[in-house]
């Protein structure tokens, strides 16, 4: 039966019902051959049929038919005229698809291609956190930190943004004392603070959390250790360093024996090696060798099967820095506030200009600096300032965090820098604070009576205190290390700087050349006691602004105990910038229109 259409079939077929239903006089309708009342109907394209006695109405519906029968079709099939045509089309059809595949190809194949992004070394970019392994945390409650200790806290490093662990102590030392100069037996770990499959399980545990694995490799000895009683170790002049010896790595033995110290530490899994002589020396004994040696051992590196694919980090005190182009040494560390005859301001300002960092430039590919603001064997920033409060001290080791992590290259802190914490009596080695229980030793050790190690007892000095309170040092650290970790003009964009009067700086981080990305501002006053006005005009300076627009400006990060921005406020930098004393802030300029 062909198609009907059936909302019109169905209101007459409706409409018919009811007709008949209401017609009382059954002579008015049309009677059937029998003389009784009509039992069908033709109703325009189809037939009705009504039956009195139960009501029901069946409608058979026919339709039109529209285009071509088969019959008419198949006459068509293999006409001569038609065939040939039919035919044609088809393989037309499959050309042009098949041009236009073709087509796409070449046009993906042989398109202009965008410049290649150049892949930034991890070393280039890395937050390293100092960890002093004996006081960092104690996982065996003996009261010792251990390798267990920091596998455990590897969350710890993610959290705040750090990208590299540097352990200050791997190797054997004299047991008299935790200190990581004193070596008496460089191949092997120190027995105090785990076995060796416990410092490989560490090594492993980084790698699992994306996280990268550095270590001292001294280049001094206990006078215990055998090169002590012979010439291939030097004795220490300096005060204090009576029983510290540094080793001669022009004697060809002495080279080959800590290359093979340097391999196994490789073979564990280790990214690289620190190599220091630390208060042993003041000019640097091994300097004319240190490059030689680090050259010895990135060929081992090369030759390896299992180690050529890595990149192996190589850095030393900047005592053993040289001049040599394409340095085997890619770093020497470089503190922030070294300056005992200067002011806070005048030795940042200094430091940061001296070392290249205006010019954006390494041609010559001698070793750059890796920031920190102090060191395991110097001393906490509490113990280089004077006439500052504690909370003076947190608020400008907060600004130092800003600028450290804000300059071009790899940066370092030692553990509790992220929390501002003060030095205990002098020494920066006190234990790490993880709660504020005193009782239950700050969440260092579950072991009873008195510790090794002591800690200092500043208030507020740990990480459950400071964890969520946005104004703490703790928090405006993590915050800049995140900044920094996720934005590449961050990473290894240019750098400005300018000085706004006596005791403030202004700098910037941007793409040259690009007026598509953002630009970052980070502005400090180290002045203790005086709020800092910067004027429009010194903002608006085309070095530091790269052409973008002031009043398009939104504070990332605020230095701490600030009160007067917050964090994701806009700024109209127009109207100028008002820092408190000791604060700092960063702000991104948007993009030109």
């Amino acid at each position: 039966m062909a198609p009907v259409d059936r909302p019109t079939m169905f209101l007459e077929y409706e409409a018919l019902k009811n007709s008949l239903k209401m017609s009382a006089n059954e002579s008015l309708m049309p009677n059937s051959e029998d003389g009784k009342t009509p039992q069908s109907y033709n109703v325009e394209s189809g037939q009705v049929k009504f039956t009195k006695d139960t009501d029901n109405v069946d409608v058979n519906a026919s339709s039109k038919l529209i285009g071509l029968t088969k019959e008419q079709l198949e006459q068509y099939r293999n006409d001569p005229f038609w065939k040939p045509i039919r035919y044609a089309l088809f393989v037309l059809f499959w050309l042009v698809w098949l041009l236009m595949f073709v087509g796409a190809i070449l046009i993906v194949v042989l398109s202009p291609k965008c410049a290649a992004k150049e892949v930034t070394k991890w070393s280039k970019v890395a937050v390293a956190y100092q960890v002093f392994t004996p006081t960092f945390f104690d996982a065996d409650n003996d009261g010792v930190g251990d390798f267990e200790g920091i596998r455990q806290k590897l969350d710890y490093f993610r959290k705040i943004g750090a990208t590299t662990i540097w352990a200050r102590h791997v190797v054997q030392a004299e047991k008299d004392e935790f200190d990581p100069s004193l070596v008496v037996d460089s191949i092997n770990v120190d027995s105090r603070l785990g076995t060796e499959e416990d410092f490989k399980k560490l090594v492993n545990a980084v790698h699992d959390k994306d996280l990268y694995f550095v270590m001292d490799l001294p280049l001094t000895v206990s006078k215990k250790h055998p090169y002590a009683k012979s010439n291939s170790a030097k004795k220490s002049n300096e005060s204090g360093s009576e029983n510290l010896y540094v080793i001669n790595l022009g004697e060809s033995a002495v080279a080959d024996n800590l290359l093979k110290t340097a391999k196994k530490y490789l073979d564990l899994g280790v990214d690289g090696f620190y190599f220091s002589e630390y208060k042993a020396t003041k000019n640097g004994f091994n300097k004319n060798y240190l490059e030689e040696f680090g050259s010895q051992i990135k060929q081992e590196v090369e030759k390896d099967e299992n180690l050529k694919h890595k990149e192996i980090l190589l850095f030393a005190d900047s005592k053993l820095k040289t001049d040599a182009q394409n340095s085997s040494i890619e770093f020497y560390v470089k503190p922030l506030l070294d300056c005992s005859d200067k002011g806070v301001y005048e030795c940042i300002h200094d430091t940061v200009t001296s070392e290249k960092q205006i010019a954006n430039e390494n041609p010559d590919g001698e070793a750059q600096p890796l920031w920190e603001i102090t060191d395991l064997y110097g001393s906490r920033i509490d113990t280089k300032l004077k006439d500052y409060s504690s909370k003076e001290i947190s608020q400008l080791g907060s600004l130092a965090s800003l600028l450290q992590l804000f300059l071009r290259g790899p940066s370092s802190i030692l553990y509790g820098e992220e929390l501002a914490t003060p030095s205990f009596n002098g020494t920066q080695r006190g234990y790490m604070r993880w709660t504020s229980e005193k009782e239950k030793n700050y969440g260092f050790s579950d072991a009873d009576g008195t510790l090794f190690f002591k800690t200092s007892e500043a208030a507020d000095a740990d990480v459950q205190t400071q964890s969520g309170d946005i104004n703490s040092p703790f928090e405006t650290f993590k915050r800049m290390a995140k900044l920094r970790q996720r934005d590449e003009i961050l990473q290894v964009g240019q750098l400005e700087l300018k000085s706004v009067g006596a005791n403030s700086l202004l700098l910037s981080r941007f793409t040259a050349n690009s007026t598509l990305e953002k630009v970052y501002i980070l502005a400090l006053n180290f002045d203790k006691s005086e709020g800092k006005k910067i004027a429009q005009a010194e903002l608006a300076d085309q070095d530091l602004i790269q052409g973008r627009s002031l009043d398009k400006a939104e504070i990332l990060v605020v230095s701490a105990y600030q009160t007067k921005y917050h964090v994701r406020q806009a700024l109209n930098l127009n109207e100028g910038l008002e820092l408190e004393p000791l604060h700092g802030i960063v702000v991104a300029l948007s993009p030109s229109a």
